[in-house]
């Protein structure tokens, strides 16, 4: 598996824990990250991830629910929404991955993690999303594909 792949799945993990219990006695990122063994490169790009999510939670909330039409947030499953949250601020906020590789590593996450249905439907969230809030993401710099 491919260092941020890892990283975007250990990120996810650690937001699931986060979302399902509220907050209430979850750990730091930094604290969730000590738990596992990890190369540097996946530990600080799940770091990233994590702390990025955390910090932009509300302003993600906000262009999900706009470009999930007729979805509340509280309403989707609970893998699907923290799925979409690493894809959102990939999108929208890391300016160093091309919205396309967001979207497919985001449905890769949602179909191992989700439901029959979750890849379609993050998909579909994201693609929108990009098509209407961002798409003047930074492309990756020359020669890099492992993004």
């Amino acid at each position: 598996m491919r260092s941020r792949t890892r990283a975007r799945e250990t990120a996810f993990k650690y937001l699931f824990e986060v979302d399902v219990n509220r907050g209430e006695s979850c750990p730091t990122p930094g604290e969730y990250l000590d738990r596992f063994t990890l190369s540097e490169e996946v530990a600080a790009y799940a770091r990233v991830l994590m702390e990025g999510v955390l910090r932009e939670m509300d302003f993600l909330n906000g262009a999900l629910s706009a470009s999930a039409e007729n979805w509340r947030l509280e309403r989707m499953a609970a893998v699907d929404r923290n799925v979409l949250r690493i894809g959102a601020w990939e999108i929208l906020r890391s300016g160093e991955v091309p919205p396309q590789v967001s979207i497919n590593e985001a449905v890769d996450l949602a179909k191992r993690y989700g439901s029959e249905r979750s890849g379609s439907f993050v998909n579909g969230v994201l693609d929108h999303l990009m098509r209407t809030r961002g798409g003047g993401a930074a492309p990756a710099p020359p020669g890099r594909r492992d993004v």
